[in-house]
């Protein structure tokens, strides 16, 4: 309620002569008149970016959230493999290491970010009633976002060394976290630009229509990104010692300097296209092979494709560019699940 008594001392304010204003709360039909429209708006704005901090990291954006690290904790690595893992992004050293490096994470746009919440009844031909009802969320991104990885590492996780219980339950202990102090980095930080996107999410009932045909969908995305979706910075590395008596081999990097993406036969926008569902059973979408379930992903329309200055191994090895015409991923599932 504190937000509708901060808007209703507003407009008091706004429309009220006399010199003294009373404070009360706004029911929704009251904050309609106000507004013009029911709802609530809500404006997140990042802080804003110093010119030592702009400099520092490379962006020309005036407002940034920075994160130092993010840690996905894998408790029972896999089969063969004895302990837990630890996937970590941003500055690893946030994440016990202490002797590593890295840059941390970023999202940065120049205009905030706009939230807009309603309610309905599911209501859609007039006198037809409402029996399935949703909660409406638009979200509105900066026509600038630049999204900062930070370096990628592989560690072992302290999480792994909690205590079991009975049968082998894990006993889970919050205060137990961090890393083991043996990072390697994997990739290297990339920027991800994909400004000017809007993202509609439907919860509860969902009616508004997905990528397939005949599809409803909780999240939708749509909007045109002028000039692409641009990766920069793309390195996987190997971070084994090239050692050929040990039978070692690594050391090298796999590179794309940039990666961009634009709709079929264009080389000024990419159209956004695609659908995000929380779902119970994938099986049906992946034809049985799925198991369980997770976050389906479905992606729409078709796309060209341009990876610059490929690298193999070294800098000195250089393959070119690579270029895939007319990429045609429409009604694609992708499923994002855990094990």
């Amino acid at each position: 309620m504190k937000l509708f008594t901060q808007l209703a001392l507003v407009s008091a304010i706004a429309t009220c002569g006399s010199a003294a204003y009373a404070m009360q709360s706004m029911d929704d039909a009251a904050l309609s008149d106000t507004t013009g429209q029911d709802g609530i708006t809500i404006l997140i704005g990042p802080p804003t970016l110093s010119a030592a901090q702009k400099t520092a990291l490379g962006v020309t954006q005036t407002n940034g959230i920075l994160i130092d690290a993010a840690v996905l904790h894998d408790k029972d690595g896999f089969a063969g493999s004895l302990g837990g893992g630890a996937i970590i992004l941003g500055n690893a050293s946030k994440a016990n290491v202490g002797n590593a490096t890295g840059v941390g994470m970023g999202i940065f746009g120049s205009t905030a970010i706009s939230v807009k919440i309603d309610a309905s009844n599911g209501q859609i031909a007039t006198g037809t009633g409402g029996t399935k009802p949703i909660l409406n969320v638009a979200i509105g991104l900066p026509t600038d976002l630049l999204i900062r990885t930070g370096d990628i590492w592989v560690d072992g996780s302290a999480r792994a060394n909690i205590a079991t219980g009975a049968a082998g339950a894990v006993v889970s202990n919050a205060a137990t976290g961090g890393t083991t102090g043996n990072a390697v980095k994997i990739l290297n930080s990339m920027d991800i630009a994909l400004g000017g996107a809007t993202m509609n999410i439907q919860l509860g009932n969902t009616q508004q229509s997905g990528v397939t045909l005949g599809q409803t969908t909780m999240i939708k995305m749509t909007g045109s990104i002028a000039n692409g979706l641009t990766i920069s910075g793309i390195k996987l590395r190997d971070a084994n010692t090239f050692n050929p008596t040990a039978g070692q081999f690594g050391g090298g990097d796999l590179g794309v300097s940039t990666l961009t993406v634009f709709d079929a036969g264009s080389t000024t926008k990419l159209t956004l296209s695609a659908a995000i569902d929380v779902v119970a059973d994938a099986d049906a979408i992946f034809n049985g092979v799925a198991g369980n379930g997770g976050l389906v992903v479905t992606v729409g329309g078709n796309n060209d494709i341009m990876m610059q200055n490929v690298t193999l191994g070294s800098s000195g090895s250089t393959l070119g560019d690579l270029q895939l015409i007319n990429v045609q991923t429409n009604g694609t599932h992708i499923a994002i699940q855990g094990h």
